[in-house]
């Protein structure tokens, strides 16, 4: 039987900041957040692609890309995530609902894309916004299914129990 790591809640990294950019270090902050969910002890390896990278600007999104490889030999699921900062508006809501939208609006198109070709991998994906993290599934039934913030123990290894895939994360500049 599967067991669920109950993830705690997980915090600003604000000691990752460049002090001169004001750039959140991507990789230090989902490295914490994804370790909770793949453990290097359950065979996981997870690698930054720095030159993945797109550039940053005020009124864009950053692409950044990590892998995360998975201990079996079957199957992969492709986990996106959209980081956004809490400093570029007042209203919280406003900065999440925009992430939750573009996450949306890519699962949608990537999902339907798989389709076309003949895959059906289920796509996950994650909003954080300062410490509300919001994870969705994509399914095979083309729903997006959404577990309220920091109340559900999201598990990226539910259907194939292995992981093989690239984390995109979209990153508003802080």
């Amino acid at each position: 039987m599967l067991q669920y790591r109950q993830a705690p809640s997980v915090k600003p990294v604000v000691d990752v900041l460049d002090g001169e950019n004001k750039l959140w270090d991507l990789t230090e902050i989902w490295y914490q957040i994804l370790k909770l969910h793949c453990a290097p002890e359950d065979g996981f390896i997870i690698k930054a692609l720095p030159e993945a990278a797109s550039p940053e600007t005020p009124e864009t999104y950053g692409l950044h890309s990590m892998t995360v490889t998975g201990p079996g030999q079957e199957g992969f699921s492709t986990f996106f995530a959209i980081v956004c900062s809490t400093a570029v508006y007042r209203d919280k809501t406003s900065v999440r609902l925009r992430a939750a939208n573009e996450l949306r609006r890519l699962l949608a198109e990537i999902y339907h894309t798989r389709v076309t070709n003949g895959q059906y991998t289920p796509l996950r994906g994650a909003v954080a916004v300062g410490q509300s993290v919001q994870f969705f599934n994509w399914g095979e039934d083309g729903v997006l299914r959404m577990f309220p913030f920091g109340a559900h123990p999201f598990d990226i290894k539910d259907d194939h129990f292995a992981v093989q895939g690239c984390l995109d994360i979209v990153v508003q500049h802080h």
